[in-house]
């Protein structure tokens, strides 16, 4: 007699990892035919790595609803996973049962938190030692398949016009750099000197026309590939771009990841011509590229708040990832230590992370990441940065960029005062820093915005332009134009340097206010080059003057306000929500001001850093000097 008896499969169940330099690798067992997946897993350990190949994707909905068998058990994932393991297979049809794959949702026992802990430690090894990543974007659609034929299309382009120029410097960030200020600039190219300019040809095609780079249709389908989830996860930089070679993959469609890079530069040169002016919808995967292209210079010197900084406009299903994520990417000597805990609270984690960088860091410039805000749903310290979200301002820049590439301070508020000792941590909660209180907010204006409009910036201007700005001895109009680009100016190079630009073209913009400022600029400059004896004094042209000087004041004033003091009447530019009676206070080790409220008690709360024109250079000293400060013991809480 049958039986009617149905036999389950087992629950695969996870046998503890041999070593800490243990990982698990897979192997599919690849079947055309609609069934669940098989895969058999395998421990290797990570100083003898058999050659496999690395899966980035996104999770997508966390929920896991798809079969697979592991070993011949049973092991739930996600759908985003399984979608991504059965194109994986389809590309690889013949050798799938060969090839190891890494992918986290399996490799990892994702309910073993200590196990993830330690793992987690190991990502950046996994992803390096890969011989390929292979990042799955999803399956074809919004007309994908369309955008990696633009890609293939500008390589082949690229490598004809390699051929025809005899070089090969095209991948160099100091070609793009010069084609992107070439353009810039509205001076005439020779075809044969610019790449771009051979892509912008009308007989090539590539850019005009129909189907052309710059028709509507195709722009949706570009801002649609490159607004994919995949390219705001936090885990992706890392994975991206740790592997000397990675595939992107869309449904059928791949390109690698140096292609996809080159086609965004070119992105980024037309789009940022001031005819084309779509650069936003391409921020975040040329800011990913930027990234990599920064970190293969500076590698050996990319510290934790940095790469932490950069991680902020990045999404995370679980929030103590926007920490985890970074620590691969960071100068080793400045995460060593730092402990991962993936069962600690998220406050915890953030508060880790504020005390590991008062433990390693020589000065205090993360400080400008914190201050209490309306944008954070968590209960924090005020002088613990919540690096949950991404402020809706840009936080100030304390770096200037050389024309190598290099970086160093762009101010220098402190002086030469600097932390003794480290500060105090009382009840959890407070720290003890050495600082000077200067002055109080007594007038605030309103913030600046993200758009266009130059209103709130207008309504800053002083009334009385000719009169003397103490602080400094310039007169206030010179004063008040430093303040709105934080005494700072970005070159179409990429260089980055302190004070107003010396290349400015008078453009006529319809705009009162913006005329005004262009014919002081404009004036200055003339003067400056005379005095250089350079008649060459416009390099750039007026519309792309006009664009780039917008831009670059967006940057500082977009979400602060403008305010001035009681007792010496700095300007400056403060957090959005400082209020009137609000301190400014320089602190020992840190390169700008910061704005502090009184707590009462003789302790303190942390609004945010700030741009105080006349106390960025070390003005602090001379006021403790003639009495008019003192040095004390500041409480933040």
């Amino acid at each position: 007699m049958a039986s009617n008896i149905i036999i389950k499969p087992e629950q695969y169940r996870y046998t503890p990892l041999g070593s800490l330099n243990s990982i698990r690798l897979l192997k599919l067992e690849w079947s055309e035919e609609p069934v669940p997946l098989k895969c058999t897993v395998h421990e290797a350990d990570l100083d003898n790595l058999p050659k496999y190949i690395a899966l980035s994707y996104v999770w997508g909905n966390p929920s896991p609803t798809e079969l697979i068998y592991v070993n011949g058990a049973v092991l739930l994932i996600t759908k985003s996973l399984c979608l991504a393991l059965r194109h994986f297979g389809r590309h690889h049809p013949l050798k799938a049962r060969d090839i190891f794959v890494w992918t986290d949702a399996i490799c990892i026992n994702q309910e073993d938190t200590q196990e993830r802990n330690s793992q987690v430690r190991r990502m950046k090894d996994i992803f390096e030692r890969s011989s390929l990543v292979w990042a799955w974007l999803g399956p074809e659609r919004d007309n994908s398949s369309f955008v990696f034929q633009k890609i293939e299309e500008m390589t082949l382009h690229l490598n004809k016009y390699r051929e025809r120029a005899s070089s090969s410097n095209f991948e160099h960030d100091e070609f793009w750099t010069q084609a992107r200020a070439a353009l810039r600039s509205g001076n005439p190219i020779e075809e044969s000197d610019s790449f771009i300019s051979y892509l912008l040809s009308p007989e090539l095609g590539f850019a005009g026309g129909s189907r052309g780079l710059l028709d509507s249709d195709v722009h949706v389908a570009l801002e649609a590939f490159f607004n994919r989830d995949w390219w705001t996860r936090a885990w992706i930089v890392q994975e991206g771009l740790g592997s000397a070679k990675t595939m992107i993959c869309c449904g059928d469609d791949s390109v690698s990841r140096d292609q996809v890079c080159v086609f965004l530069d070119v992105l980024h040169i037309i789009f940022t011509m001031p005819e084309y002016k779509h650069y936003t919808a391409y921020c975040i995967p040329i800011d990913f590229f930027n990234f990599w292209k920064e970190r293969k210079k500076r590698a050996h010197d990319m510290r934790f708040e940095e790469v932490l900084d950069h991680f902020r406009h990045y999404q995370a299903s679980d929030i103590r990832d926007k920490v985890y994520a970074p620590l691969g990417l960071a100068l080793e000597s400045t995460v060593c230590g730092f402990r991962i805990g993936y069962e600690l609270p998220v406050g915890e984690v953030y508060r880790d992370v504020a005390l590991h960088l008062l433990s390693t860091e020589q000065n205090i410039d993360w400080l400008r990441h914190c201050g209490k805000s309306s944008e954070t749903a968590l209960d924090l310290p005020s002088w613990v940065p919540d690096w949950s979200f991404k402020p809706k301002f840009n936080r100030l820049s304390v770096h200037l960029v050389d024309v190598d590439g290099r970086k160093r301070s762009a101010y220098m508020a402190h002086g030469n005062l600097h932390l003794q000792t480290g500060p105090s941590i009382i009840h959890e909660n407070e720290i003890f820093l050495s600082g000077a209180l200067l002055d109080i907010i007594d007038d605030l204006k309103i913030s600046g915005t993200r758009c266009s409009d130059t209103s709130s910036e207008e309504s800053w201007c002083p009334q009385n332009r000719d009169v003397c700005y103490k602080p400094t001895g310039e007169d206030e109009y010179e004063a008040y134009l430093r303040t709105l680009w934080a005494d700072m100016t970005r070159e179409v190079t990429g260089e980055v340097r302190r004070g107003l630009p010396l290349e400015v073209s008078y453009v006529g913009t319809g705009k009162p206010f913006m005329d005004k400022i262009f014919d002081k600029l404009h004036k200055r400059a003339l003067d400056a080059n005379a005095e250089q004896h350079d008649t060459s004094h416009s390099k750039i042209s007026a519309d792309s003057c006009y664009f780039m000087l917008l831009h670059n004041m967006k940057h500082v004033t977009t979400g602060r306000r403008f305010a001035r003091t009681k007792q010496h009447n700095f300007m400056g530019l403060v957090p959005k929500n400082t209020e009137i009676g609000d301190c400014v206070c320089v602190f020992a080790s840190c390169q700008v001001p910061l704005i502090i409220r009184s707590a009462g008690n003789g302790k303190w709360v942390l609004i945010g850093g700030s741009y105080v024109h006349g106390l960025m250079n070390g003005e602090v000293e001379k006021f403790i000097e003639e009495g008019k400060a003192k040095l004390e013991t500041i409480v933040l809480q």
